[in-house]
């Protein structure tokens, strides 16, 4: 048995990595989306990759969302975003700055409602995202800090053109692997 584990124990040893969990704000082009321009972002940014590269891979995915009524008249927004791309950690004692990008696949949801009628549209599109932070690593595993990151695509609703990606900006916190020494 020592002899199909050992080499099972030596792999994972090879492969480090992250998944910090972000609760921020996204800011959305006021143009495109009057009053739920400003939506609280939820998301997590998985990094990954053997030990020896030196960049990692980038698995992120993210959603927003905002709800506002005024006047009778209720306004939903929301966004979800799943990004792959790559992400350069720097390891400096506990701190770690990052910087990263790729494609985004993002979606978007409008919705109006007012006296019992409603009207909604959603579409989703490829676009790109860029990002960055930096966290400090508290004890063995626990990763505390910030982010923030930028991301574009264009989606259709009610036949115009609207921003889906925006500015994003939050806290994180997480877990890392393999453990600090």
């Amino acid at each position: 048995m020592l002899i199909f584990v050992a080499p099972t124990i030596a792999a994972a040893e090879q492969w480090t990595g992250n998944v910090n969990f972000s609760l921020g704000q996204k800011y959305l082009s006021s143009s495109d989306w009057a009053s739920v321009d400003d939506q609280t972002s939820v998301g997590a940014e998985v990094t990954w990759g053997k030990k020896d590269w030196p960049i990692q891979i980038a698995t992120d995915l993210l959603g927003s969302t905002q709800e506002k009524t005024s006047s009778g008249v209720k306004v939903e927004g929301n966004t979800s975003e799943l990004g792959l791309g790559i992400r350069k950690v720097w390891d400096i004692e506990k701190v770690h700055p990052y910087l990263g990008g790729g494609v985004a696949f993002i979606s978007g949801e409008g919705k109006v409602s007012s006296s019992g009628l409603s009207a909604k549209d959603n579409d989703s599109s490829a676009g790109e995202w860029v990002g960055g932070g930096i966290y400090w690593r508290l004890g063995n595993r626990f990763n505390l800090g910030a982010d923030a990151r930028y991301s574009r695509a264009k989606v259709n609703f009610f036949g115009t053109d609207v921003e889906a990606g925006g500015t994003q900006a939050g806290v994180t916190f997480g877990w890392g692997w393999p453990a600090a020494r």
